[in-house]
């Protein structure tokens, strides 16, 4: 049998594609381009593209500057700059700031850097002698201070045997020192402070406190702080125990309370496979929860960092693996995936998978690892684009920049019609689907399925909404298969039917 040949496709009419909106790779020094953060101030946005290069000897950390339409405006390459990674960006009208490790540290070291809007280096302050065996876990702004997020290893190099501690470096725009205060629990070998928010409605500060018994261990321990503006603890909240896949994400709600996620094992209640779901939580200005939800799929779905929209809804940031992709064994293809939930009762408004393999030289997936929204409230998401060698085997170490400028639903598609998913079994033209047969047409409430030259071993099938969201799937015993659509709206569906040996199909379904 062939080997099957994913084809997605984006039909995006020239006419209706509003100029702003576009979705776009970016490949400049050939080295480990991930695309980490994103920040949009006015017509103006930065992409940090922070990565380790391949050997983990030199530095192959870059910022890029895009126009509205996402083309360079500069590009710049920071080899001499005596940082090996990058883990944090912020801009201001008039600055680009970042913060990362120092080169020969062992990813040790502690240093921001300076830039003006024209790529031109500003000024840098080196933080490592004072902060010994340490690691910078966020830069972010606060009223009218940078805060540096500093994690010092506990004693016991190189990992620590007693626990860590978290300090709030804060400065003001020109990089000098401010204040500081610093945290522990004093129970875990491994904890991290990843940010430090204001609340809305100016009661206090709020930091994620994500934490391990070991230095890495199975489960980790996400603490909800809030804080006063000396760092005096007001209410401590401790969520459920985690994994530690993903670092948590919080975003600050318009009411003053505060917005979570974190990953969290689930062997129980999960269907079909994930063990590790999404969840979000919101708490209020007291500290008490509000709501709790749990987003599942039936791969893996990681919400990688949360913000909050101008209109106060939460945007998530992540990827959900569709499905296998059949190439090798346990490779799926991952999706951008980008989702507004209410802070009022936590339902989802809008969800959305971006994928566009044309991107691609030959597919294997794009992620999403961070957003911004724009003053117009349009948004803007960078992640890495994976490709495969010819032999099948992921590119997992040399991905390229991925940046895709939404409007203000994480529509890249005007009218938010779905990514089109096509394939075939001997790579006949998209659009195609071979010997499989649909009926009736137009369907109904029901509708069968058949594989009239039985030429692939169907073994499951996933039916999506015209959004692309998963309604319904399930195994395949026998041909023809029978589905039911219920009460579903008319519309165009999506019908992937998934074979043992890894083919993969996905038809057009239209319901009247």
């Amino acid at each position: 049998m062939k080997q099957l040949i994913l084809i997605l496709i984006a039909f995006i009419p020239s006419f209706a594609l509003a100029q702003s909106q576009f979705s776009k790779l970016y490949d400049i020094n050939n080295d480990a381009e991930t695309g980490i953060w994103v920040s949009q101030n006015g017509d103006k946005t930065a992409v940090l593209v922070g990565a380790l290069c391949n050997n983990n000897t030199s530095n192959c950390v870059e910022i890029l500057r895009l126009d509205e339409t996402g083309e360079i405006v500069w590009a710049l390459l920071l080899d001499s700059m005596d940082v090996v990674f990058a883990n944090n960006l912020v801009t201001t009208d008039e600055y680009i700031y970042f913060s990362g490790p120092k080169t020969g540290m062992g990813r040790f070291g502690v240093k921001v850097l300076q830039f003006d809007w024209d790529g031109n280096f500003i000024r840098s302050i080196d933080l490592t002698d004072q902060y010994p065996v340490s690691v910078t876990t966020a830069l972010s702004i606060v009223d009218s201070s940078l805060v540096l997020l500093i994690s010092k290893r506990g004693a016991g190099e190189p990992y620590g045997i007693t626990p860590d501690t978290s300090y709030f470096y804060f400065m003001d725009f020109g990089l000098n020192y401010q204040r500081q205060y610093k945290h522990s629990s004093g129970v875990y070998r491994y904890e991290r402070a990843h940010s430090l928010k204001k609340a809305a409605d100016g009661s206090g500060y709020y930091c994620e406190r994500w934490s391990t018994h070991t230095t890495w261990g199975d489960t980790c321990f996400l603490d909800i702080l809030k804080l006063d503006a000396l760092g005096n603890i007001i209410w401590i909240y401790s969520a459920e125990p985690g994994t530690v896949n993903l670092q948590p994400s919080i975003a600050t709600t318009l009411d003053g309370g505060v917005v979570a996620s974190w990953h969290k094992e689930d062997w129980e209640t999960i269907e079909p496979i994930n063990p590790e779901p999404s969840k979000l939580l919101k708490l209020n200005t007291e500290g008490e929860l509000e709501w709790e939800h749990t987003f599942n799929s039936t791969y893996v779905k990681n919400i990688v960092r949360i913000f909050t929209a101008q209109n106060g809804n939460i945007i998530c940031v992540g990827e959900e693996y569709l499905f296998e992709t059949g190439l090798i064994p346990y490779t799926f293809l991952p999706s951008g995936w980008v989702m507004s939930v209410s802070p009022e009762d936590g339902e989802v408004i809008w969800s959305r998978n971006i994928v566009d393999t044309s991107l691609l030289v030959s597919p294997f997936g794009m992620r999403l690892f961070s957003g911004a929204e724009t003053p117009e409230g349009d948004l803007i998401f960078t992640g890495p684009s994976y490709s495969l060698f010819p032999n099948g085997i992921p590119v997992l170490y040399n991905p390229d920049t991925w940046v895709v400028r939404t409007d203000s639903e994480g529509c890249v598609i005007a009218g938010c019609g779905p990514l089109e998913l096509v394939s075939s079994l001997d790579q006949v033209p998209a659009g195609a689907s071979g010997t499989i047969k649909v009926w009736p047409v137009p369907a109904t409430e029901k509708i069968w399925v058949s594989d009239e030259e039985g030429r692939a071993q169907w073994r499951r099938y996933l039916l999506a909404s015209p959004e692309g969201k998963q309604l319904q799937q399930g195994q395949i015993a026998s041909m023809p298969l029978e589905l039911s659509f219920g009460n579903q709206p008319a519309g165009l569906y999506f019908l992937t039917l998934i074979a043992a040996e890894g083919q993969v199909i996905t038809l057009k379904i239209l319901k009247q």
